[in-house]
């Protein structure tokens, strides 16, 4: 089965943030902390905090990433 752009960019972003939101919640991180320390290393890169229990397919997220891809071109 081939998938298309779309699709492997949210099997990417949904698996990321599964394996966040996983280990987040285990070892009961502080969401500030990791915004603030997301925020340090990405400098003026954008940062997004989701919820895919609201959005599964990550639609903010995919989209911000097409922007981006967009604006390199």
């Amino acid at each position: 089965m081939l998938l298309s752009l779309q699709e492997r960019e949210r099997l990417m972003i949904y698996t990321a943030a599964k394996l966040a939101t996983g280990l987040a919640g285990r070892m009961n991180a502080d969401l500030s902390v990791t915004a603030r320390d997301a925020k340090d290393k990405r400098g003026d890169r954008p940062v997004r905090f989701l919820s895919l229990v609201e959005n599964p397919a990550a639609d903010e997220a995919t989209a911000g990433v097409r922007d981006r891809l967009d604006s390199d071109r």
